[in-house]
């Protein structure tokens, strides 16, 4: 029934070729036979809503037919799928992305098949980059049903996915390879962050109850504050030092960029000191004419301002990794905390509205 709804709405919206895209439906339901996931539903269901998540999200029928078709090469059976095979069912093309995203079978350790996979990905991502976009949706699928692994094996996955993979999606959003993927990529990215953040607040919840009651105040343990306009400015230097270190872009939030008491010369000297590390600033603030002038003043290859109309978000935040940099200015006052569900949320609300129609 799955397939049948997926190949309904496919039918009504496309031109796409439904017979190709039943043909690896076939031979994935063959080959996921009487093959049960962990958490006890037929197999065949992963790549079906793997498959759907591609479509909704804006992908082709090839980028359907490999969704399909992911696992294939991987699934232990008496009569193994190979690449061969696929090429001359599917084409090239579709064997190629397959193959790429299955893991190899000679490392001794997950992690280990994993890293040596995601490089696999990363080294072809000029010629075939639907892999990684494949590989988002079928990650994103994977979080959306984490709830049958035991808890610490959740944990484990989520900071793999954080820590691994959302790195190298994010790194494919500016990648000129990547450029005609760019919408599609920026939706996947949005769903994993907002799941990411609702698997953890559950998994979470369980283990501080089960296991740890100490780990309720951990989130507040990691607060620092900086009194006045020096505080301010010493947060902002901060976030330089942490971008620095883990080699990581700046989300940003500025509502009173030109604020005269966060003072020019130290906001011209900040900039630089991030331009010379090359470190990249995304950034949004309202629309009004000085940040229009400082928009047409810092706009370049490391930095991305975009103004929107009627920002209704009255605070000042950078995030960079798992860290949180909040100020207001009545009183000013800086605030750091490393916190990754926060991190997590703010760059929800960030990509949200970088979406939207600006100016």
């Amino acid at each position: 029934m799955l397939f049948q709804d997926l190949k309904r709405r496919i039918s009504k919206k496309t031109n796409f070729r439904i017979k190709k895209i039943q043909e690896a439906y076939d031979l994935a339901k063959m080959v996921h036979l009487d093959v049960q996931r962990k958490i006890g539903n037929p197999y065949i269901i992963h790549p079906i809503e793997v498959a759907s998540i591609v479509y909704e999200a804006g992908g082709d029928e090839d980028m359907i037919c490999v969704a399909l078709l992911h696992d294939v090469i991987e699934e232990k059976s008496e009569k193994p799928i190979t690449k061969d095979l696929l090429a001359k069912m599917f084409g090239k093309k579709i064997a190629d992305i397959v193959d790429l995203l299955s893991k190899e079978k000679d490392w001794q350790t997950s992690y280990c098949q994993m890293r040596s996979n995601l490089d696999e990905m990363e080294s072809a991502w000029n010629k075939y980059p639907e892999a990684i976009v494949i590989k988002m949706a079928d990650r994103l699928h994977n979080i959306e049903t984490i709830r049958g692994f035991p808890l610490k094996k959740q944990k484990e996955y989520l900071k793999q996915t954080e820590e691994h993979l959302i790195p190298l999606f994010k790194r494919t959003i500016n990648n000129p390879n990547f450029k005609r993927f760019k919408e599609l990529i920026e939706i996947l990215l949005e769903e994993l962050f907002s799941e990411i953040k609702t698997r953890e607040k559950t998994f979470l919840k369980k283990h501080r109850s089960k296991e740890n009651p100490q780990e309720k105040t951990n989130s507040i343990l990691g607060i620092m504050k900086y009194e006045g306009w020096k505080g301010v400015r010493e947060v902002y230097l901060e976030v330089l030092e942490e971008a620095v270190k883990t080699k990581q872009d700046i989300f940003a939030f500025e509502t009173n960029i030109v604020n005269p008491n966060l003072g020019k010369n130290f906001l011209e000297g900040y900039t630089m000191k991030r331009l010379d590390k090359k470190i990249k600033a995304y950034v949004i603030c309202p629309f009004d004419k000085e940040d229009e002038s400082y928009q047409k003043e810092y706009n370049g290859k490391y930095t991305e301002i975009k103004l929107l109309h009627n920002l209704s978000l009255d605070a000042n935040v950078n995030v960079v990794g798992d860290l949180v940099m909040t100020f207001s200015t009545n009183p000013p006052r800086g605030i750091l905390q490393r916190n990754r569900s926060e991190a997590n949320t703010w760059r929800h609300i960030f990509n949200s509205l970088w979406r939207k129609q600006f100016t």
